[in-house]
């Protein structure tokens, strides 16, 4: 693991909570006080999709590297469905600021792809997690709620990463032991 995944892994569930949820209602909160600050709600919104996507890229990196191989999930279609929101976010910014200037035609369906690929982030991440949890291959049933706290992100945090944390500590001191 890298170091940025190392500082998602291990953060506790208040410090994600205040940077993925806090902060960024504190940039729009800013704008609703003072109009002329957009451009900082803007850019804190923009960092936030980053942060949100490294937390999810660190996550599902994680529990895909300590689920048993032969249950792996395969990550290819998870790294595309991380990374293209992070494209699309800032073409509906600038198609948002140019007020619609993309037509309906391609801006419902790059819209309807980024919220396609959100969705599977959580499937592959919570899928991953039941399935490390029980050790055998995860059901609708079994990774449901996971999903769920997924996303509804600023409740699920608070019960994801204490597990997350758990199991990337177990993980290194098994590293460390051989």
């Amino acid at each position: 693991m890298n170091r940025v995944s190392a500082l998602f892994l291990t953060a506790k569930h208040w410090q994600i909570f205040v940077v993925l949820f806090v902060v960024p209602y504190a940039a729009i909160a800013a704008t609703v006080v003072f109009p002329s600050a957009v451009y900082v709600s803007i850019a804190t919104m923009l960092l936030y999709a980053l942060f949100t996507s490294g937390w999810y890229w660190s996550l599902g990196r994680f529990v895909a590297s300590v689920v048993d191989p032969a249950l792996r999930l395969n990550p290819i279609f998870f790294h595309l469905a991380i990374v293209y929101p992070l494209f699309y976010v800032p073409v509906f910014v600038w198609d948002w600021f140019r007020q619609n200037s993309l037509s309906a035609g391609v801006i419902i369906p790059l819209h309807l792809l980024a919220m396609f690929c959100i969705l599977y982030v959580f499937t592959f991440v919570a899928k991953n997690l039941a399935m490390v949890e029980t050790g055998k291959p995860a059901s609708l049933s079994d990774y449901a709620i996971p999903f769920v706290l997924l996303w509804f992100f600023p409740i699920g945090v608070w019960m994801i990463q204490p597990k997350v944390n758990r199991l990337y500590s177990e993980t290194e001191a098994a590293r460390t032991r051989f």
